[in-house]
């Protein structure tokens, strides 16, 4: 059995935000780590990150580049363009951590959302009855 495992980043046409210039994987890059794990002959089992030849990675993608991965693409052509639309008061986590807003799922879950209020117990069908019996 061959197995290669890609770890993809963000497959996008191009990056949003801060967080993903570091993670984005273009389509013809992601075309090109897909054909390497299906043609490269000799695989057994290989881990290699999804992502583009990105100046800010977060990844040491030797792995790929053994398997002969040669990125097209860097992200860091549109860094200044992303940076200037970057909204400010997002949590800081969000942006440091690979998990994004993910990150945040145990304090009460996606940054961008309105919060969610905690529902109330309800009551048991019949345990008001049942206690006025008594």
């Amino acid at each position: 059995m061959e197995v290669v495992c890609l770890r993809i980043g963000n497959v996008a046409p191009l990056p949003v935000d801060k967080r993903r210039l570091s993670i984005w994987l273009s389509p013809r890059d992601l075309a090109q780590l897909v054909s390497i794990a299906i043609d490269r002959p000799g695989l057994r089992f290989e881990i290699v990150y999804g992502v583009s030849g990105n100046r800010r990675s977060w990844y040491d993608n030797a792995n790929a580049e053994g398997l002969g991965y040669r990125p097209q693409d860097d992200s860091e052509f549109l860094a200044a363009e992303v940076l200037a639309n970057e909204k400010p008061g997002a949590d800081p986590r969000t942006e440091t951590f690979q998990g994004g807003t993910f990150v945040v799922a145990e304090d009460g879950g996606d940054p961008t959302r309105a919060p969610v209020k905690p529902q109330r117990r309800k009551a048991r069908a019949g345990a008001k009855t049942a206690r006025k019996r008594k």
